[in-house]
């Protein structure tokens, strides 16, 4: 069983992770300028886009596009861990940080870190943060113990679950000071 007694918001997350992705990139087929919308589809996809038009994870259907596609004669996914590597090192350095100060301030030993929210979900954080850190490092799985009206709402729900971890933990709140859920919905929890 494991329990939380310490947390902090880094502030350092996706919106950097997306900006980063804004800037002009050289790839094989000429340079790529990504806009917000297209930098954070790429993020949630861990690979770049073929071209300004093309969005990850939206190919044609007689052209699958996967991280394992993208790892194509141009190396798209070498590109996207490359651009990302100095957020993924200064948010591994922060979360040292954190587990520095709550050991030194509480006197316990840290025994797992828990991440949650788009960036989490993030190919190359997850491997840098166990590697540096020494700790087993997790996904929250705000999922874990409920059931979906059918599968293809889990299907949808368990791809973005790193994303909606605080909007499940609120939904699923007994007595919240602010709802925004419909009064159906509360009778149904």
């Amino acid at each position: 069983q494991l329990a939380v007694r310490f947390m902090r918001k880094i502030a350092l997350g996706g919106d950097a992770f997306t900006k980063v992705l804004t800037t002009t990139i050289a790839t094989a087929g000429g340079s790529l300028q990504l806009n917000e919308a297209q930098a954070e589809a790429a993020k949630l996809a861990g690979y770049l886009p073929r071209s300004v038009g093309a969005e990850p994870g939206n190919a044609a259907p007689d052209q699958p596009e996967t991280p394992e596609a993208a790892r194509g004669e141009d190396d798209r996914s070498g590109q996207f861990a490359v651009m990302l590597r100095p957020m993924v090192e200064r948010l591994t350095a922060e979360c040292a940080r954190s587990i520095q100060f709550y050991q030194d301030n509480v006197g316990r030993k840290v025994e797992a870190v828990l991440l949650a929210g788009g960036a989490a979900a993030l190919p190359s954080l997850l491997p840098q943060l166990n590697k540096s850190l020494q700790l087993p490092v997790r996904l929250i799985d705000p999922f874990a113990g409920l059931t979906f009206a059918n599968a293809e709402v889990r299907r949808l729900a368990e791809k973005h679950k790193a994303r909606l971890a605080v909007a499940v933990g609120l939904a699923l709140a007994s007595a919240p000071a602010l709802s925004l859920l419909p009064q159906s919905v509360k009778i149904m929890k």
